[in-house]
């Protein structure tokens, strides 16, 4: 069997978190602060993760992209470079999923919440196997569904990507065409 490769890019946080899979198991990876410096340091950690295991864009077999919500910047900027690499090298194939799924990382009975700013939070619940929308609520509301809640609560501010990149579940994110797929702002972009 050939060996297939996979990156996997996520920087709707204050993080850049890169990784890359040899037939969907971890070879290496980077999780660095942003320091408001994401378009500066994406593509050279890319590049240094690739030359870590001795691999060229070429040497990809996809891409799996976290598309949001988060960082308004993060996410236009993961789009943009994945695309990118998707349309320079054609056989690499982009698969997307959303950030408060991926971080449930197929858990179920969960309540996912992540701060959107502005004493906001994007919140969403997994009941039976069933994501609810995304909701962006106040944070006092937050409270309140926090303190009512049965369901299990998963804060996407406290995430851990070393265990998250080492379980990802690779079967959640769907595979896109590159020249048409959203990403997911929730909160819509500021004319």
């Amino acid at each position: 069997m050939n060996s297939l490769y996979q990156l996997f890019i996520d920087v709707t946080s204050k993080k850049c978190v890169l990784a890359i899979y040899k037939n969907f198991k971890i070879l290496a990876n980077i999780i660095v602060e942003t320091n408001n410096n994401l378009t500066d340091i994406i593509v050279e950690h890319i590049i240094a993760l690739l030359k870590a295991v001795h691999l060229k864009y070429q040497d990809l077999d996809a891409i799996y992209l976290d598309i949001g919500p988060g960082s308004f910047t993060g996410v236009r900027v993961g789009a943009i470079v994945a695309k990118t690499i998707c349309t320079t090298h054609n056989q690499i194939k982009l698969f997307i999923n959303d950030s408060l799924n991926i971080i449930a990382n197929n858990q179920n009975n969960v309540f996912v919440h992540l701060d959107a700013k502005g004493n906001k939070s994007y919140t969403i619940s997994i009941i039976n196997n069933m994501q609810s929308d995304y909701r962006i609520i106040t944070n006092e509301q937050l409270q309140i569904e926090l303190k009512n809640t049965s369901l299990t609560i998963i804060d996407a501010n406290q995430v851990d990507y070393h265990n998250l990149i080492y379980n990802l579940k690779f079967d959640n994110f769907k595979l896109t065409n590159i020249l048409d797929f959203d990403l997911n702002y929730v909160k819509k972009p500021l004319s």
